[in-house]
């Protein structure tokens, strides 16, 4: 992604020679206890510098606990539309007939297709921002949970709606192919979400939030390594780069947010070989928030 890091409207352009940062995004905070854990460890012990809270599934109030113990660690949003329940209720096109959203492709699928209500999103959208409040959490940007943020039937309700609640910073998760072993189904996602990055980059803009100039994290998932997070973080654009990472604990009981990837993803995001890495580049390590 190359967008500017700037908001819209204010003159500013950026300089030539703009330092390196890098934000380090956990996602799925609050999806359950293995992987609170894991991402308050990633924090305190690796790089983690912010995480995006799933504020509407079991663990949330323990990720808000934990948080508050973590006083440096950013937290944002990961806005839910795919998985679980929501938050409000009453929904006639947002979720199934047991009150539950759609899944995944589900969710995706009618997406494409125009057929999830817009106020229903808006609806949604403004209920898990409150939830957010009401756990004593500060939402320095937001993102989506399977990147649901970015599609034309929801990025133009979100970013009026985080405008007019004084969120100022947004994901933009199109990042720049590289590397082999990337399964098929992976790299026809990538490909789907830098073409609806543009459209997404344009009303973001127009509602004044600022984007990253880098995103990363897609392409290194199911391959995460000291050496090949380096690798990618030495290409890295000036200015602000986001890796996306999803450390945690393994637990068979809870479905796919805590397999065996989850502690593998941890041991290298806590290798102090990857710190020292990222210094050695000359890369700064800052959360949203710091970006205010």
């Amino acid at each position: 992604s190359t967008g500017c890091a700037c908001r819209a409207g204010t003159g500013a352009v950026p300089s030539r020679r703009m330092p390196r940062r890098l934000i380090v995004n956990a996602d799925d905070f609050g999806a359950n206890l293995p992987r609170n854990i894991g991402i308050v460890e990633a924090h305190l012990r690796g790089v983690v510098t912010s995480a995006t809270v799933l504020v509407g599934l079991a663990a949330a109030e323990d990720a808000a606990v934990r948080a508050r113990l973590a006083p440096r660690l950013g937290t944002g949003l990961h806005l839910n539309l795919t998985e679980g329940r929501p938050i409000g209720t009453g929904y006639r096109t947002l979720t199934g007939p047991d009150g539950a959203f759609w899944g995944k492709e589900g969710a995706r699928e009618r997406l494409k297709q125009g057929r999830l209500d817009p106020e229903e999103i808006r609806r949604e959208a403004l209920a898990q921002l409150d939830r957010m409040r009401d756990l004593g959490l500060a939402v320095s940007h937001v993102d989506g949970h399977h990147h649901v943020h970015v599609y034309p039937g929801v990025m133009p309700v979100l970013a009026g709606l985080l405008r007019e609640r004084g969120v100022r910073w947004i994901r933009l998760p199109a990042e720049i192919v590289g590397g082999a072993g990337i399964p098929a189904d992976r790299l026809a996602a990538l490909a789907e979400y830098a073409a609806l990055t543009p459209q997404a980059r344009r009303f973001a803009l127009e509602a004044g939030l600022g984007t990253t100039q880098g995103f990363l994290g897609l392409t290194l998932m199911g391959q995460l390594s000291v050496a090949a997070l380096l690798r990618a973080l030495a290409l890295s654009p000036e200015g602000v780069t986001e890796l996306m990472v999803h450390p945690g604990y393994a637990d068979p009981g809870t479905g796919g947010f805590s397999g065996a990837e989850r502690e593998a993803e941890l041991a290298v995001i806590t290798d102090p070989a990857l710190r020292e890495g990222v210094a050695r580049l000359g890369i700064a390590l800052v959360s949203y928030k710091d970006l205010d």
